[in-house]
């Protein structure tokens, strides 16, 4: 506690510090968030710039202040939960949008699964390693981050917005599908083509019918206090569904849609059996809205803090890691200009540029199954490209200009 020393400050137990750190991070935040609206500098950067500043800060001070990598993890998960329900706040089913919708399913999977392939044949290449454990590295360096989109791409006009928000979130889904496919299938096991289709088919089922309760079971909730009740029954089956190897975060998006869009879902005889009314649902929605807003905000800023501060500098300022990381990220730039220019010819800028690493990929890259961890990957690349994919989407968006589309209830 040598810093409270010099300031004649007397030393502070470790619980005290943690309180003033975080809730200085917590207000740093809401600082960060306006310069990133007049700078379209993504406060995800400054964030893990503070937490990369805070931990050599506190080395230089000799105070100990130690976080837990399983705390980031928990971070990870419930920040998922709340970003993506964030971002179907903004997504609005109409039928002018269905081939919008239709064509970021398909980029982000196809973008998805061609650099998921590249790069495991370059990870083979490189490491000598299995196809399985370099396909696991691969798909993980390959997920597109929701939880860095979606806050992001505020300033952009409300098409580009809407078509990243899907992309991203579909990017999300498909990659823990497929991650899970892969990672705990038996080693043996021979993969075939129509086990992914009925593991997908199934679990899009589950969440529609999981979403559906879950909305219905909201309506019927008539305690003053029910918000914090649902966020954690909305958590509690995301991880029932984790532990079941199935992708959770379905459920999460389809409920955010089922609640954002409930005229379209409702309205009907079905609507009418269960007494369904807009002006109830849209007084539960404007008061969800505020509050997932409000923990999401908290819990990305602990969570990319947490990530910078545990980031080893060192590991990325090896030339071998810079040179491995550009050809990883000049890999991905690649893939998404030649998919964009051939299927979305009108929106090639600033969405070229817009596709960061980080949630998803840190969670993923974590939970390899310890049989297919290959010794001599260095995780300097997962380190680099977070921050280069970061730094390119906030060139992308610095360059762009055109006037923001303020979105509006079109209901």
């Amino acid at each position: 506690m040598v810093l409270f020393g010099i300031f004649g400050i007397p030393a502070m137990p470790n619980d005290y510090l943690s309180i003033i750190i975080v809730c200085s991070l917590i207000i740093l935040s809401y600082v960060f968030n306006l310069i990133s609206k007049n700078t379209k500098i993504p406060s995800v950067l400054l964030l893990i710039g503070t937490g990369i500043s805070l931990k050599y800060g506190l080395e230089y001070s000799h105070i100990g202040w130690n976080i837990p990598m399983s705390f980031l993890q928990i971070l990870g998960t419930v920040g998922l939960i709340l970003i993506v329900l964030e971002g179907t706040f903004d997504l609005h089913l109409e039928k002018e949008k269905q081939r919008m919708i239709l064509m970021a399913l398909f980029v982000s999977v196809l973008l998805l699964l061609l650099s998921s392939f590249t790069i495991t044949y370059l990870i083979q290449y490189f490491t000598d390693s299995d196809y399985r454990s370099a396909f696991l590295y691969g798909l993980s360096l390959s997920v597109i981050s929701s939880a860095i989109v979606i806050p992001s791409v505020e300033t952009l006009p409300l098409d580009k917005k809407e078509f990243m928000i899907y992309e991203s979130v579909f990017s999300d889904i498909i990659g823990i599908m497929i991650f899970n496919l892969v990672a705990f299938s038996h080693p043996n096991e021979t993969i075939t083509w129509y086990k992914p289709i009925t593991e997908i088919g199934l679990t899009i089922i589950v969440s529609i019918v999981g979403a559906v309760l879950l909305f219905i079971f909201m309506d019927r909730i008539s305690l003053k206090v029910k918000f914090l009740f649902l966020l954690a029954m909305i958590t509690l089956f995301y991880s029932v569904g984790k532990l079941m190897h199935l992708s959770s975060l379905l459920l999460i998006f389809f409920f955010g849609l089922i609640l954002n869009n409930s005229k379209l879902f409702f309205e009907n005889k079905f609507g009418n059996w269960l007494k369904y009314t807009w002006e109830k649902t849209n007084d539960v929605l404007r008061e969800f809205k505020v509050i997932t807003l409000e923990f999401s905000f908290v819990v990305r800023t602990l969570f990319f803090m947490v990530f910078g501060f545990s980031m080893d500098l060192s590991l990325i300022a090896n030339e071998k890691i810079i040179v491995a990381g550009c050809i990883v990220v000049l890999i991905f730039i690649l893939m998404r200009l030649i998919n964009l220019s051939i299927f979305l010819k009108s929106r090639l800028f600033p969405e070229v540029l817009i596709a960061p690493r980080g949630l998803i990929t840190i969670t993923l890259f974590y939970s390899i199954p310890e049989e297919y961890k290959i010794a001599n990957f260095d995780e300097g690349i997962l380190f680099f490209t977070i921050l280069a994919t970061s730094l390119l989407m906030m060139i992308g968006l610095m360059a762009y200009r055109e006037r923001k589309v303020t979105i509006q209830n079109r209901y």
